[in-house]
């Protein structure tokens, strides 16, 4: 009896997304928007599709991700009256704002008061801003993130319609948060969304990004993000990201921020959903005296899988650093943290601290923590540290005999684990929209 083998022949064709050039294509793009992405497409093409052999990836497994099954996102139309995931969209992010960009069913809708119109600040999607912010947009086009580093990072810079740009002029200075949500929808598709915010000299912001699955959705999406922020001298940037897929979605993004002399970020990234994320987080202070604070929470459940890569590269002097993840594990979920600080030559007396905290309720999970420090010069302080522990029966005991359940007094715990976290917030409105966001 013959025995059919079940592996691949050699010459089979790769596991790859089928897109092709034509999906390159997009009416608005001018000439310099097009070579942009025909060369991310040519990156793209190259680059094979990611497994545990590929450089960062050595830790997750892709073999449920067939990219063979997936269409690209097609972007209907924008700046509508209404959509149906408003509503979804205001449980996000109930807090009053004068501007937001709500992208959900293949369609937009954007919302500027005139007083931030007047004040010169851009904010917006993608197709308009090539239409009506040309120079600007193109100014500032792929000069943080490169399509070659990484697949899915090709793959958004080359097919990406859907996206924001975000433009702060020089001095000024917003009181009130901008926000942008992304509802996905549509099953066995792929969304690139491309990310610009840039605040100019002396300029200050608060932004809410988020995206998740559209409330009736239950199939498998991909969402594939690449953010670029440039921050210049003197700018303070808030940003507030929060990822809620469903969880049988797929989440992969490339970020990174560029700060400038005495600029200052304040990056707060919350993770609760999709069965599987890989985030590449890199902040690059570029410019004397900046500061860049970047905090983490997550708390996969079931079999979630969260991979994080984190770099804080110091380029300048005087430059500060502060990395906190944390993340509570819950049955039999994997997280993997890869972090590095590193320090050029010129980079004197860089300060720069990463920390990763784990509470493991589930003897079932599982999580991997790799801190890593390259520094090339002296008269600098860097330092790192992990920790992994589980739920303290003291603690717990303590709960239980002043007549508070056994989940409250989880959760109780939970809370305070994740508090010193949360409180970096800064924004105390927004600090208590993240915590109740969290469900354990």
């Amino acid at each position: 009896m013959a025995v059919k083998s079940l592996r691949e022949p050699r010459n089979s064709k790769p596991r790859d997304f089928s897109f092709t050039l034509e999906d390159v294509r997009i009416d608005v793009a001018s000439q310099d928007m097009m070579k942009y992405r025909m060369n991310a497409y040519e990156t793209f093409k190259v680059l094979p599709f990611p497994d545990k052999r590929s450089k960062d990836w050595h830790n997750i497994k892709l073999s449920d991700l067939d990219p063979r099954k997936y269409q690209l996102f097609n972007q209907k139309g924008t700046l509508i009256d209404s959509i149906p995931d408003v509503k979804k969209a205001n449980k996000l992010f109930p807090l009053e704002t004068s501007a937001f960009v709500i992208h959900a069913n293949g369609v937009v809708k954007t919302l500027l008061s005139p007083e931030l119109k007047e004040q010169g600040i851009i904010f917006t999607d993608l197709i308009t801003a090539m239409k009506e912010n040309k120079t600007l947009f193109e100014e500032h086009l792929g000069k943080i993130v490169s399509p070659s580093e990484g697949k899915f990072a090709a793959l958004t810079a080359a097919f990406s319609k859907q996206g924001l740009f975000c433009y702060i002029p020089k001095n000024v200075n917003l009181t009130s948060p901008l926000v942008n949500l992304v509802c996905l929808d549509d099953d066995y598709t792929v969304h690139p969304f491309h990310l610009f915010i840039f605040l100019d000299e002396g300029s200050s912001a608060t932004i809410f990004h988020g995206w998740s699955s559209s409330e009736d959705s239950q199939g498998e999406s991909l969402f594939s993000g690449i953010t670029e922020i440039d921050i210049g001298r003197n700018a303070t940037l808030n940003l507030y990201e929060v990822q809620s897929l469903n969880n049988e979605s797929w989440n992969f993004s490339h970020e990174r921020a560029r700060i400038g002399k005495e600029g200052a970020i304040n990056w707060f990234y919350l993770t609760r959903g999709s069965r599987f994320t890989k985030s590449f987080i890199n902040l690059d202070m570029v410019g004397d005296n900046g500061k860049g604070i970047i905090t983490g929470v997550y708390f996969p459940s079931n079999t979630q899988q969260f991979d994080f890569d984190t770099r804080q590269n110091h380029y300048a002097l005087n430059t500060k650093s502060d990395l906190l993840f944390r993340g509570v594990m819950r049955d039999i979920s994997k997280s993997v943290w890869q972090g590095m600080i590193y320090v050029d030559k010129k980079a004197l007396k860089a300060d720069g601290y990463q920390v990763n905290n784990n509470l493991m309720l589930s003897s079932s999970a599982h999580t991997i923590a790799n801190p890593g420090l390259e520094i090339l010069t002296d008269d600098v302080r860097c330092s790192h540290g992990v920790t992994i522990t589980e739920i303290d029966l003291e603690q717990l005991f303590y709960l239980q005999s002043r007549g508070i359940d056994k989940q409250q007094s989880v959760k109780l715990i939970v809370n305070g684990f994740l508090n010193s976290a949360i409180s970096r917030a800064g924004d105390k409105s927004i600090a208590e929209l993240l915590i109740n966001g969290i469900s354990i």
